[in-house]
């Protein structure tokens, strides 16, 4: 996941997310029981209605489908073409790519451990400035200066769906669902024809939208016959992908020094 990496100037304020609580309208958990112990009833839930789908665009990856439900989770790159599913009860990280028709998989905890260390508390410096509906959620708005964190969360999603999607986002660890985030980074601006830095705003996550669909276990299944690869950038990026960036490695020269180490 090397790729993805995000530079922690840039989201080391406005990433160091909290536990909040807010609604989505999922069924009901009579037990009264904490997330933890959500995560393990989930498996064993009698009947999921409906799964939260969201649209979001991830400042690196571009456009993500969301797709979480109180027993699943889902993340789907546009961009990149590959799939990563999460189920209850063990909640193993499956990644894979259809195009290529190979999967790679993880335990949570490996997961969570790959994605390096996270803070897990917003900081007081961050004032509710507003809420909002978004589909079916209800969002709080954080701001400290230029930064903002958006966030909506539901008791009825387990705890591990939380952890493995802060993970993947490689934010805070966090009992909420991350709508928005707004940072600054330096970047270089053509003022009266003087190149300076200066900070501006960059958003990092943005949600296009975001609704309550009906519940289908096709949306979290697996593919069946997919060759296994052991390393998680092996499946990130497509067969395709590799061997034209071989090609142009090739062209520069410098074929030998990187493009062979990704095939």
């Amino acid at each position: 996941m090397e790729t993805f990496v995000l530079e922690r100037r840039m989201f080391g304020l406005a990433l160091m997310l909290s536990s909040l609580a807010l609604g989505l309208t999922f069924p009901q958990n009579s037990s009264g029981a904490p997330n933890g112990e959500l995560s393990r009833q989930a498996g064993s839930a009698k009947k999921v209605q409906h799964s939260l789908r969201m649209r979001q665009v991830h400042f690196m990856r571009g456009e993500q489908i969301v797709l979480m439900c109180p027993k699943a989770l889902k993340l789907i790159s546009k961009a990149q073409g590959y799939k990563v599913v999460a189920k209850a009860p063990t909640w193993e990280v499956i990644g894979y790519r259809d195009d290529d028709k190979v999967l790679c998989r993880m335990s949570m905890d490996e997961f969570i451990r790959h994605s390096g260390p996270r803070s897990g508390r917003l900081p007081d410096s961050f004032k509710v400035v507003g809420e909002r509906k978004i589909g079916p959620l209800k969002v709080k708005e954080y701001r400290q200066g230029a930064h903002e964190v958006w966030l909506a969360a539901e008791s009825k999603i387990p705890q591990a769906v939380y952890d493995i999607l802060s993970a993947y986002n490689k934010c805070g660890l966090l009992s909420s669902i991350i709508i928005r985030v707004v940072s600054e980074d330096e970047v270089e601006s053509v003022k009266l024809g003087v190149r300076k830095k200066e900070m501006q705003p960059v958003i990092m996550i943005d949600t296009k939208n975001a609704e309550m669909v009906p519940y289908k276990d096709s949306d979290y299944e697996l593919p069946r016959g997919y060759r296994e690869v052991f390393g998680w950038e092996k499946f990130m990026v497509s067969t395709k992908s590799r061997d034209s960036a071989f090609e142009i490695f090739s062209e520069m020269g410098l074929g030998e020094k990187f493009g062979k180490q990704g095939k």
